[in-house]
């Protein structure tokens, strides 16, 4: 599966869990095919809310984030990935 459809997933699975407002920035960015803007605001949304969505799987959306290369550079937080790290960790005890 392409990384933009596995994000739109991702995103279609966390829908209940975020505010509209947190869900419109990553609509936009996903549908200005910004796919990786959308799941690290998606990530840095479910981190600031403290929830993951159902079937939470750390390790595939690790690799999704490195196959973006948001291990290396990210848009909106320049501690993205450790901080994805930590929580994701965390998450899946």
């Amino acid at each position: 599966m392409d990384s933009d459809a596995k994000i739109g997933e991702i995103i279609e699975a966390c829908r209940p869990l975020l505010s509209k407002e947190a869900l419109n920035g990553i609509d936009h960015w996903f549908s200005h095919d910004e796919w990786e803007i959308a799941f690290e605001g998606l990530v840095l949304h479910l981190i600031e809310a403290d929830v993951v969505p159902p079937y939470f799987d750390f390790d595939e959306w690790c690799a999704l984030g490195r196959e973006i290369g948001l291990d290396k550079d990210s848009v909106i937080d320049g501690e993205f990935w450790t901080k994805f790290v930590t929580w994701g960790r965390a998450k899946c005890h």
